[in-house]
């Protein structure tokens, strides 16, 4: 299976990227296990789900998943992609239209 994984850190004070680090060894740990091939990864560190600031690697993902382009997708905990319902909602019409899974490092979603 294809995987996109989505890492984000809402505010990087110290501008390491060291929670997106985090996040993406254990996405790609996830990935290794189960046997899913990563064709991308995608970043936005630094930036909140909850404001209105865009995040352009989150919609780039979306637009990728529209075309089919992945599986799955993976991510460290459901906040990292989202923190407002809508969205949350638009997500899971999405997987639902397009037969994508979502499964995080901390549990997978259950569509």
């Amino acid at each position: 299976m294809r995987a996109f994984v989505y890492l984000r850190q809402s505010l990087d004070r110290a501008g390491t990227s060291a929670a997106v680090d985090r996040q993406r060894e254990d996405c790609l740990k996830l990935c290794a296990e189960r046997g899913w091939e990563v064709a991308h990864v995608y970043v936005d560190n630094d930036v909140s789900a909850s404001s209105r600031k865009p995040r352009p690697q989150y919609v780039k993902m979306l637009t990728a998943i529209e075309s089919g382009d992945a599986e799955v997708l993976v991510a460290w905990h459901v906040d990292r992609l989202t923190r407002k319902i809508t969205d949350l909602e638009h997500l899971i019409e999405l997987a639902q239209a397009t037969g994508l899974r979502i499964s995080t490092v901390t549990g997978d979603l259950d569509l």
